[in-house]
């Protein structure tokens, strides 16, 4: 398994995948971070909701399909959770899955649009000696990207490496510079409220979104 930093052939964060699921068809799409995540060649990987959820932890696999079930409720709990996975090799991974809802003209839920951490082997005393090396780098350009980093860790109780993880596979994802898109990102939260559910849901939408606005990378 390669060390959380690595990055892919295209240049994505090894330990990011994006996700898009389709409700009228079926069909979960996972980027090839995600089936590699399930043990499955890096690549493409188009599956029904039956075969992800038999990817599932036994202890996990019935909170997971009550999310599903609450899906098309736009005012139902979002697709959001963290729980563990049995790749097709028998080995337990523990993700982060966060999503926002997809709608279509009329408001109506169609599916959700999303991504995948995996958190797997992050203990949680990390987080503490994390955050205190966030707060403790001042420096110009750093001192942006530790504190969207400090932000995301905090929400999602995660360690410093998956949290930047996240935010370099936004970045790639939407050709924005890396400070630009974290300037995007604590804007944003600052004038949010990230307490309950709801909180939550919002956070999910944001990380989903930023990158809409800001300075392209070069080339």
């Amino acid at each position: 398994m390669k060390a959380s930093g690595d990055l892919e052939k295209n240049g994505s964060p090894a330990h990011v995948g994006n996700f898009t699921l389709h409700l009228a068809e079926d069909q979960f799409r996972w980027s090839p971070e995600i089936a590699a995540m399930h043990g499955y060649p890096r690549e493409p990987m188009t599956v029904t909701t039956e075969f992800a959820l038999a990817h599932k932890h036994p202890e996990d696999r019935p909170r997971f399909a009550a999310l599903l079930g609450q899906l098309p409720d736009a005012s139902g709990a979002p697709l959001s959770s963290r729980h563990r996975i049995i790749d097709r090799h028998g080995n337990t991974r523990h993700v982060l899955v966060a999503s926002t809802r997809l709608v279509d003209a009329d408001g109506a839920v169609i599916g959700a649009d999303g991504f995948y951490v995996d958190v797997s082997g992050a203990a949680s005393d990390q987080l503490e000696d994390a955050l205190d090396s966030a707060v403790a780098d001042f420096s110009t350009n750093r001192a942006v990207i530790e504190q969207a980093k400090g932000m995301l860790m905090l929400i999602y109780d995660i360690p410093a490496d998956r949290a930047f993880d996240i935010l370099r596979w936004r970045s790639q994802h939407t050709n924005v510079k890396l400070r630009s898109l974290c300037e995007q990102l604590i804007d944003t939260l600052a004038d949010e409220s990230v307490v309950g559910e709801a909180g939550r849901t919002r956070v999910d939408h944001i990380v989903m979104t930023i990158g809409t606005q800001g300075e392209p990378l070069p080339g």
